[in-house]
């Protein structure tokens, strides 16, 4: 649970970096060192929480997460109950971060180019919208506190409005 805020904490931080410039009124380059920075250790926790977490609930049988049971009884074999879709979604979430993480560094920003660099670093607010549903899915099967669920909507609320505001500066 620890790796999940902490790596939350950290991504919705690296998403705050360029609309604080904004409303400072400076611009807001391409690739800033601290944002990268930040975004990677995000993806390292982030990738860290997704090994640790396919250990927790299965104890070690890794596609209970995604498939029933061989002796459930169901219209297929993939999971299509919240527990299912939520870990569909981490593990799209995993690919991104991967990926990102791969794309984190001033070769592939020479190699892509700077427009097509930016565009797939922008799949951060899909990996956004993915861990918030993920989180979110999990604070209900869980059956955590309401302090968690605050806890989660509080790291994400100021992105959101601090993000409109940057887009209007």
């Amino acid at each position: 649970m620890a790796s999940a805020y902490v790596g939350l904490a950290l991504l919705s931080a690296s998403l705050l970096i360029g609309p604080w410039y904004a409303l400072r009124g400076r611009p807001n380059p391409v690739s800033i060192d601290l944002r990268r920075d930040i975004g990677i250790w995000a993806g390292i926790i982030g990738l860290i929480h997704t090994g640790v977490g396919l250990q927790v609930h299965m104890r070690g049988r890794m596609s209970l997460y995604f498939l029933f049971p061989p002796e459930a009884r169901t219209f297929t074999q993939l999971r299509y109950d919240a527990f299912g879709m939520t870990n569909y979604a981490g593990a799209v979430a995993a690919v991104l971060l991967l990926m990102l993480l791969v794309l984190s560094n001033n070769a592939s920003l020479r190699l892509l180019g700077a427009r097509r660099w930016k565009c797939l670093q922008r799949c951060n607010y899909a990996l956004m919208v993915l861990i918030l549903l993920h989180a979110l899915v999990y604070q209900v099967l869980e059956k955590r506190s309401l302090v968690w669920v605050l806890s989660v909507l509080l790291m994400l609320m100021p992105v959101g409005v601090i993000r409109m505001l940057g887009r209007r500066a």
